[in-house]
């Protein structure tokens, strides 16, 4: 009985990751999905706006600035990949910047996420620890880079 109920377990995780994303029942909902992930990274671009204008020293490091962004950051990361559950590429009518190889290339897509979340996650201890102005740049530039990461593959290029 034991391992059936062990290849049961196996079975339907395997069955509940290779069914990532479904396709948008209809032009609402897809309108809708991409409304809400348009809103997360305006979000994310908001709380990532005082680190680098830090990062470009146009205002002073500030650990307390860094550290609860950063935090934000880290939650925000974790909900990325959520945000594609549901698959919009049959809507080409409808204005988005996401590239199809969201869904075709899933597990690069969450790994991508995942970079962002633990550098991210760097950033937050390293400011929570006192870091100074050489440790923080080094820690958010790697933020940057993982954000650039999957603009590279995953968002439309901006002209």
């Amino acid at each position: 009985m034991n391992r059936l109920v062990s290849f049961g377990i196996a079975a339907g995780l395997i069955a509940s990751t290779a069914v990532w994303a479904a396709p948008a029942k209809d032009e609402a909902e897809a309108k809708k999905a991409i409304e809400t992930r348009s809103q997360h990274f305006k979000d994310m671009g908001k709380t990532m706006e005082p680190i680098g204008e830090m990062l470009r020293r146009k205002v002073p490091y500030d650990p307390a600035v860094v550290a609860k962004n950063s935090e934000h950051i880290m939650e925000l990361s974790k909900k990325i990949p959520s945000l594609y559950e549901t698959d919009t590429r049959q809507f080409s009518g409808i204005k988005t910047e996401a590239l199809d190889g969201i869904w075709s290339n899933q597990a690069d897509f969450k790994a991508k996420a995942d970079e962002l979340n633990k550098a991210a996650t760097a950033l937050n201890e390293s400011a929570k620890g006192g870091a100074d102005q050489a440790a923080f740049t080094k820690a958010a530039a790697a933020v940057g880079k993982a954000c650039g990461n999957c603009h590279d593959s995953y968002r439309v290029k901006k002209s």
